[in-house]
């Protein structure tokens, strides 16, 4: 009878101390952007593919491995993740943001990516598989809401030269350049001159 106690209570901490050591969540996420940091992106994909598998809504997790995927070059799975993204937000133009800081927010809520932020990386993840119409109006869409601006002046504009627009090109360039971008100057002279 002894014997039997002692194999529950020792049942009871081997199962306790497993379900103790399990990641959250936001610690594999934390684990996967530092993976990420590091240039591991095998590593990092492991830890999202891993939050994704326990909960398919929380877009930071996809987010941030269409990031893993662009940068191994696999962007047909990275649009897919930030398609994703995209419908878990809905068709809405303006996405309402649960302030993930409130003691009523769920983790979905605290998971969040700005609607800008995801449009602007699926129009590099476009732009790269030469998806280039598609691109264009991504950077338009975060241009029209004042997301880097600038940036988005120097994509565009270098979608209209790879289009055979070399004038709107450097009209758009000129732009980025008058918001103070750096680069704008080398493209100006690579392209324009």
């Amino acid at each position: 009878m002894r014997y039997k106690y002692v194999f529950c209570f020792i049942f009871l901490i081997v199962a306790v101390s497993s379900i103790g050591c399990k990641q959250t969540n936001e610690q594999l996420i934390h684990e996967g952007v530092r993976l990420l940091n590091q240039g591991d992106n095998a590593g990092a994909l492991k830890d999202f593919s891993e939050v994704i598998g326990r909960n398919s809504k929380l877009q930071v997790a996809y987010y941030d491995r269409a990031l893993c995927y662009s940068n191994m070059k696999d962007y047909d799975k990275a649009i897919k993740d930030l398609n994703k993204i995209l419908k878990l937000q809905g068709s809405a133009p303006l996405v309402m943001v649960m302030n993930p800081n409130s003691p009523f927010a769920s983790e979905e809520d605290k998971s969040q990516v700005p609607r800008t932020t995801v449009l602007f990386e699926r129009a590099t993840v476009n732009y790269y598989i030469d998806s280039l119409k598609s691109s264009f109006s991504d950077f338009k869409s975060c241009l029209e809401n004042n997301y880097q601006e600038s940036t988005c002046y120097l994509w565009m504009g270098t979608i209209y030269i790879r289009t055979g627009n070399k004038a709107k090109g450097c009209d758009f360039y000129q732009k980025a350049k008058l918001m103070g971008d750096d680069e704008a100057e080398k493209m100006i002279t690579g392209n324009c001159n």
